[in-house]
């Protein structure tokens, strides 16, 4: 099942992760969390190649776990500035209360 599909180390994930992980063409984000209980590790979210936004580096006392991402926040403002094409770096801590300010404007 799906389940077997995605651990670590198995033949999808294998042929997925297989070659360029981002190829020319979009620009590649990834928002994940440290407090991921589903997928494990939490870094192998990270793609070479892409903008890796680990939220904790941007709001250290973040908690979102998976589930929470898609409306954290947080992460609808980073999801917003990436979507707008100005995330060319991983933002910084001095960036956590505006990018919070304007995922809850996002996702009110």
């Amino acid at each position: 099942g799906a389940c077997a599909q995605l651990v670590p180390g198995s033949a999808l994930l294998a042929r997925l992760n297989r070659g360029d992980e981002t190829p020319a063409g979009p620009a590649f984000t990834t928002i994940w969390t440290a407090s991921d209980r589903t997928v494990t590790p939490p870094a192998s979210a990270s793609l070479q190649g892409a903008v890796n936004v680990r939220v904790q580096d941007v709001c250290a006392g973040s908690g979102v776990g998976h589930g929470g991402l898609v409306r954290d926040p947080l992460v609808l403002g980073l999801m917003a500035r990436a979507l707008d094409g100005a995330m060319p770096r991983p933002p910084a801590p001095a960036d956590c209360a505006a990018l919070r300010a304007s995922g809850t404007r996002a996702g009110g």
